[in-house]
Formats: C-alpha cells, structure tokens, sequence
C-alpha cells in the first residue's frame, strides 16, 4: 500500500497500476476475493487512462487484466458480472488474434453459464475452449476443461459422459506428469462412482486424488 500511496505522490501512472495488479493477485492468493477485485479494478482504470493506452500498442496486458477480472466475479459466484468483463476482454483479444487467451475467455463464459444454470450454452463454450487448447497441444488446459465439460454432463446425471471427460483429462494428465490435474481428475472420477452407487470406486478415485494433491504441497 505504502508503494501504491509513493507511485500515485509521483503521478506514475504505469508503476501504480503494477503496484495494484500485485496487490490484486496477493488478496486473491489469500482468498479475499473481494478485497482483490477492488485493486484490480482499479489496475484497469489506470491502463485505460488515455495518456497510457496512447503510449501501448499492446493491449494485451489491459485484456488480460480484464478477463482476470472477470474470472474473480466467476470465484465469487456472480456470473452476471463476470460475463460482461469476459466479453470485453474477449473483443480486445480479439482485435490482436491471441488464440489462445480467447480460448480461456470461452471457457470461463462456460463456467459463467454453468453458474447460470444455461448448461447448453457453457457446454458449447467449454467444447470451443478445449477444441483450441487440443490443436494447439496445451495440454494444462485440456486437462482443467475436460474436469469442467464433466461436470455439465454430472449436473444432467449423464453419467457415462461424464465419466468419459473425466478419464479424458485423467489420462492426459498422467501422460504428461500433471500432478495437480491428477489429483482434480480422480475427485470427479470419485463423485461420479459416488453419485452412482459404486462406493468402491469412489473411494480407490479419492484415495488417488489425496495421494496426488498431497505430493503437489
């Protein structure tokens, strides 16, 4: 705070929207989510000062701000919110054609729709976000959106599907040591044996996700 108060004395502009960017991922890191969407937003009132966006040519950092703004409204469970920042960051990754943060802005819609109950729609935003992140090989998100498409299927107990996404990221994973996307695959993996009746299942899956989240600490 005491670098944000000397930045703002000094008028410099691009160090205290740095100083609020890094105050923003602290609180959120501690879980106050709240407490970090008010520096982040802040953060972007300063990278959209015109003086600021007249010396960039790089709108990156400004779209990414946004859509992390967008996914701190999805963490506290206003979908309504965060769909609007997703969409304004999405035109703005857009206009520079950065594929692959556009994949992520669907994906997280996705999720905001899931939120909404409108499991059609994030359905199809996480199939587009897991489609790019497959032709691009980046198997990270393959791995987390696979666990996410899973759910949409647990929610309209489609069971088998489910299962089929789960294992899908579970194996991804596993072929590429991800340890913490192992762990999240056998969670689903044993909420879906548990919602369907085979405790056994259920328990082998989470013992596994114990193992695997515990050698991540």
């Amino acid at each position: 705070l005491n670098a944000g108060d000397e930045a703002l004395k000094n008028n410099n502009k691009n160090h205290l929207s740095a100083v609020y960017s890094s105050i923003a991922t602290v609180y959120n890191a501690l879980g106050d989510t709240k407490t970090a969407t008010s520096y982040l937003k802040k953060e972007i009132e300063f990278q959209k000062n015109p003086e600021i966006l007249k010396s960039r040519t790089d709108t990156s950092l400004l779209a990414t701000s946004i859509h992390n703004l967008g996914y701190f409204y999805i963490s506290m469970n206003e979908p309504d919110s965060a769909i609007i920042y997703l969409n304004e960051s999405e035109e703005l990754f857009e206009k520079i054609n950065y594929e692959m943060a556009i994949a992520y802005v669907l994906g997280n819609k996705g999720l905001a729709y899931a939120q909404l109950k409108d499991y059609n729609r994030a359905e199809k935003y996480l199939n587009n976000a897991f489609q790019t992140f497959e032709k691009n090989g980046h198997f990270l998100g393959m791995c987390e959106f696979a666990i996410e498409i899973s759910d949409i299927y647990l929610v309209r107990n489609d069971f088998e599907r489910a299962s089929e996404s789960a294992y899908k990221s579970l194996d991804l994973a596993m072929e590429h040591s991800l340890k913490s996307e192992i762990s999240e695959a056998n969670l689903q993996l044993s909420k879906i044996n548990e919602q369907t009746g085979n405790d056994k299942q259920a328990m082998k899956f989470y013992k596994n996700h114990v193992i695997y989240r515990d050698s991540v600490i």
